[in-house]
C-alpha cells in the first residue's frame, strides 16, 4: 500500500483522476490511497460556487502560485499524516507530486534519522518528531517533479545526511513549473543515497507519465524497493 500525497491547489480525488492510468497499472502490485492536504486554500471571491475544494500542504499569504513561498503549516501538515498512518497505514511507500513529493522527501528524512542524527539547531520539536519514527514507518518513496522545500523545517531535516531510503525520482525534462522554485526536482535527487536513487526521466512537463514504458520502471523499481 503506497500513500499518496497531490501537489499544491489540488485534492486527493483530483489526483486520484489524474493518476487512473497509473493506478490501474500498478495495481498487480500495489495499492494507490490518496487523502487531502492538511489545510485547505481559500477560494477567490465568488469562485467557491464553480468548484470543489482544493488543498496543500504548506501555504504562504499573498504568494499563492509560487511554491518556493510556500513555507507555512508544516506543523499541522505532519500531525495529520502522523494521524493517517494510524487510521489508514501500514503503509510501504509514500508517493509524492510536486508539492506533495516535497513532504514526502521530508518524511523520508525522518523515517530514516537516528537518534545519533542530533538535531540540527538544537530545536526540541524536531528531537521529539525523529524520537518517534515508528509513527512514520515505510520503506520506499516516489518523487515526481518535487524540489526541496524552502520551509525552515524542512530544510533542516534535508539539511542532515543523505536520505538512506529506497527512492524514485520522476524528472521531467521541460517541467516549466519545478524549474520556476528555488530548488528543483536535480537538487531532491541529491538530498537521497546514491546508490539507493532511481532515476525516471521524460521529455515531458510537469506530470506524472503513465506510458507502458515508464510504468515498466515504476514496477521494477517496487520490485526491488
Amino acid at each position: 500500500r503506497i500513500l499518496c500525497l497531490h501537489g499544491f491547489r489540488q485534492s486527493a480525488e483530483k489526483m486520484r483522476g489524474r493518476l487512473s492510468q497509473l493506478r490501474r497499472k500498478l495495481a498487480p502490485m500495489a495499492e494507490l490511497v490518496f487523502v487531502d492536504g492538511a489545510h485547505r486554500v481559500p477560494w477567490p471571491d465568488g469562485a467557491q460556487a464553480r468548484g470543489r475544494d482544493k488543498f496543500c500542504w504548506l501555504h504562504a499569504d499573498g504568494a499563492a502560485s509560487d511554491l518556493a513561498k510556500q513555507v507555512e503549516g508544516w506543523e499541522v501538515t505532519l500531525a495529520a499524516l502522523k494521524a493517517t498512518f494510524q487510521s489508514l497505514g501500514p503503509f510501504e511507500g509514500v508517493l509524492g507530486f510536486s508539492q506533495g513529493a516535497a513532504i514526502a522527501a521530508a518524511l523520508a528524512a525522518l523515517a530514516r534519522r537516528t537518534p545519533a542524527a542530533g538535531v540540527a539547531d538544537g530545536r526540541d520539536e524536531i528531537g521529539t518528531v525523529a524520537a518517534r519514527t515508528d509513527m512514520l514507518a515505510f520503506r520506499f518513496v516516489m518523487l515526481c517533479g518535487g524540489f526541496v522545500s524552502s520551509a525552515t523545517e524542512i530544510e533542516r531535516l534535508l539539511a542532515l545526511a543523505p536520505i538512506d531510503m529506497a527512492s524514485l525520482h520522476v524528472i521531467g525534462e521541460n517541467d516549466a513549473v519545478i524549474s520556476k522554485s528555488s530548488e528543483g526536482s536535480e537538487e531532491l535527487l541529491g538530498r537521497f543515497c546514491e546508490d539507493n536513487a532511481t532515476v525516471v526521466r521524460h521529455e515531458g512537463g510537469h506530470i506524472f507519465p503513465a506510458s507502458d514504458k515508464y510504468v515498466r520502471r515504476y514496477l521494477d523499481f517496487l520490485k526491488n524497493a
